[in-house]
């Protein structure tokens, strides 16, 4: 029974979560906010985000939780994001979680 409790102990430590903009949500600002959860070991986090509509990426390198970007977002536009642990040695981890949101100027 503790081994158990252990490992299921150690896999709620080893994944990690998006935050916000939640999954299929509708944001009323171009201002946009990105937050996700930590994950153990990552000294950095590459945010990956796609313009369902233009096709165009954005990448950014971020040593915080959080992101902030206000020039590239559309009203009336769809986008994808995840997020990839960057490791001390240079690695990459497996991409946090995909996740997408609406931008609409209508409230």
């Amino acid at each position: 029974m503790k081994k158990i409790i252990l490992i299921l102990l150690l896999l709620s430590f080893s994944f990690a979560d998006i935050i916000w903009p939640e999954n299929n949500s509708t944001l009323n600002t171009t201002h946009v906010l990105f937050e996700w959860e930590q994950v153990p070991e990552a000294t950095s986090y590459i945010l990956t985000i796609y313009n369902e509509t233009s096709g165009e990426y954005l990448n950014e390198t971020s040593e915080s939780l959080i992101y902030i970007n206000y020039d590239f977002f559309n009203w009336d536009t769809g986008y994808t994001w995840y997020v990839s642990p960057v490791f001390s040695d240079g690695t990459l981890g497996d991409v946090i979680e995909f996740s997408s949101f609406d931008i609409s100027n209508t409230r």
